[in-house]
């Protein structure tokens, strides 16, 4: 069964573009209307299929002058009782249109 050891780092000048070339014109072209359209992520993604295991012991991103960080532990992934727990804090401005 396949295992995966990730370090993830991803960060750009403008979010909007990102989603224009993933999803098209829809909400990339709400994104656009932002000041600030920078972003990063960084994650920890531990994953071990064998064991039934999926842990993300610290992800961490800055948006739309927003920062979320959280973790997530899960086990069973792959049976019919899986167990998914995390937890997430997050800040910054009121998004509302």
């Amino acid at each position: 069964m396949p295992r995966v050891d990730l370090d993830l780092d991803v960060a750009g000048k403008d979010l909007a573009l990102l989603f224009k070339i993933i999803e098209g014109e829809g909400l990339s072209a709400q994104l656009a209307s932002f000041s600030d359209r920078s972003f990063d992520l960084t994650a920890k993604v531990l994953a071990d299929m064998s064991l039934g295991t999926v842990s993300i012991p610290d992800v961490r991103m800055n948006l739309l002058g927003a920062s979320i960080k959280g973790d997530v532990q899960a086990k069973r992934v792959q049976t019919k009782t899986p167990s998914i727990k995390g937890n997430i804090t997050a800040g910054g401005p009121d998004l509302r249109p």
